[in-house]
């Protein structure tokens, strides 16, 4: 069923914005048109699949003709469970923190719908570009305001790990080289009417 099957939401963009971000224990939940929100991370943390699947709706199950682009916040592929403890004759037992971290990864994983999305696209024949930087450690939501950076020291601070690692990313030759191949397709795709329309 698509989210949004009927004609174009007249909701402000600061309204979506605020819905889409309302983090539990972070940001209170935003109320719209009656309708109660909350953050798209706890199920949707990567919304390509609904955003496909929209566009399927409207244009009859034709992707051909869509560019896809997606860009993450970041990944810190080190993810691993902690080590369960071992109990007599060498059974894993996992505690309560184990089974919140297993959980946590899987309603926020995005690479493994980034992976779906890229059989797709080559299935389909659109373009797909996602762009998601690498980063060296685990950076919470409640993070970016603080001070010190990932060496302690109080010259860095997250948002500028952020930036420093972001620049590293764009930095990297073959990162560059889908950057140009992207912004052709989107400008193919925006002066070229779509296959089947006439000039």
């Amino acid at each position: 069923m698509p989210s949004n099957p009927g004609p174009a939401s007249d909701l402000q963009i600061w309204e979506v914005a605020r819905a889409t971000s309302a983090a539990p224990l972070l940001f209170p939940e935003m109320k719209v048109q009656g309708q109660i929100f909350v953050d798209g991370g706890l199920t949707t943390n990567n919304p390509c699949q609904d955003a496909l699947r929209d566009v399927a709706f409207v244009h009859h199950d034709k992707l051909k003709d869509t560019c896809l682009v997606s860009i993450g916040s970041g990944i810190f592929r080190d993810q691993r469970l902690p080590n369960p403890k071992l109990f007599g004759r060498e059974r894993k037992i996992w505690n309560a923190s184990h089974i919140l971290v297993l959980f946590r990864n899987i309603v926020t994983q995005t690479e493994t719908t980034d992976t779906d999305i890229h059989e797709l696209s080559l299935d389909h024949g659109f373009p797909y570009f996602r762009f998601n930087p690498d980063l060296d450690r685990d950076i919470s939501l409640d993070e970016w305001t603080k001070q010190h950076g990932s060496n302690g020291s109080k010259k860095g601070g997250t948002l500028r790990d952020i930036d420093r690692l972001t620049d590293i990313y764009l930095e990297n030759e073959k990162i560059k080289k889908s950057l140009r191949k992207c912004a052709s397709a989107i400008v193919l795709h925006k002066f070229q009417p779509p296959s089947g329309n006439a000039n």
